[in-house]
């Protein structure tokens, strides 16, 4: 939290890589939009449990498939989510 207070006029969106299955991840995305900043997820499972939407502005869904490439290819069976406009935006990635 002393990082985000320190840094907010350097940053407007916290990641995370994963964690989703923290039972204090709700709480932590609760902290981070109270600063005004923006939360992302990326995860590897093809949803997430509803409870942290809210929470989120995006998100990227998907186990990464080799053949299909990542979220840079127009194969890719990941998606990346606008939450707050409910929009797969995964096209920007895209070469």
């Amino acid at each position: 939290i002393n990082l985000i207070q320190k840094y907010n006029y350097y940053i407007s969106c916290v990641l995370f890589l994963g964690g989703e299955w923290n039972h204090n991840m709700v709480d932590y995305l609760k902290i981070i939009q109270s600063y005004n900043l923006k939360t992302c997820l990326y995860t590897g499972n093809d949803a997430i449990v509803d409870e942290l939407v809210p929470y989120l502005n995006y998100i990227k869904i998907g186990h990464y498939d080799n053949e299909l490439g990542g979220l840079n290819n127009k194969n890719t069976n990941q998606r990346f989510i606008d939450l707050d406009n409910n929009r797969d935006i995964t096209y920007k990635f895209w070469r």
